[in-house]
């Protein structure tokens, strides 16, 4: 009872019990949306985001879409969430397609997933995983990142998303695990002083 049935009083609720906490690094509002079983409008998408920036002005609302009818959820996210699980060359494809699915008009900070998708199939047929042939190394993981945060910085508005990048690759590393949909991530700290965040939570209604 939260995000796809509409309910503006749970998110009120969330976003009021965790915005002054001194982990919080974004509001991860939904994945992927425009999927048929967990479709959500971007009309309400938008609406939820606005509610949740009127509540926490300090961190910024991210979201996870693909295809090409991204566009039509862009204004409920201040970055878009791109999330990778190829190799660098696949990596730079992908976030050519996005930047031409959103028009070149958006942030995008790029996730990337350090997954093995060969062993997580293995598995689902009953093979034990071996540790030892994991794909996604750390050099490998740590590469596709840097490419992506090199390409961000010749661009104009390239500062901020790098900079967010660099913050997820340093969540990566350190095994932060990720957010559910509709809750928040954690990761450093961004916004004015505690005790100018207890006056304004105590200001809340």
């Amino acid at each position: 009872d939260g995000i796809v049935q509409g309910n503006f009083a749970h998110i009120a609720r969330r976003v009021g019990a965790l915005a002054d906490h001194a982990g919080l690094f974004c509001w991860y509002l939904f994945d992927e949306p425009e999927i048929p079983a967990q479709f959500v409008s971007p009309d309400l998408l938008t609406a939820l985001a606005d509610l949740v920036r009127e509540l926490d002005p300090y961190h910024p609302v991210v979201m996870t879409t693909w295809n090409e009818t991204m566009n039509e959820y862009r204004r409920t996210w201040d970055t878009h969430w791109t999330q990778a699980y190829g190799d660098p060359a696949g990596v730079v494809r992908q976030i050519a397609e996005h930047r031409k699915f959103l028009k070149n008009a958006s942030p995008i900070t790029l996730l990337v997933n350090c997954n093995d998708q060969k062993q997580g199939a293995a598995r689902r047929r009953g093979v034990e995983p071996d540790p030892a042939k994991f794909s996604r190394d750390y050099d490998h993981s740590r590469g596709t990142a840097a490419t992506t945060i090199r390409r961000r910085r010749t661009r104009r508005r390239g500062t901020t998303s790098a900079r967010w990048s660099a913050r997820w690759w340093s969540c990566v590393r350190s095994s932060t695990p990720p957010a559910r949909s509709g809750t928040a991530m954690s990761g450093t700290r961004s916004g004015p002083s505690s005790g100018g965040r207890r006056r304004r939570a105590a200001a809340r209604p």
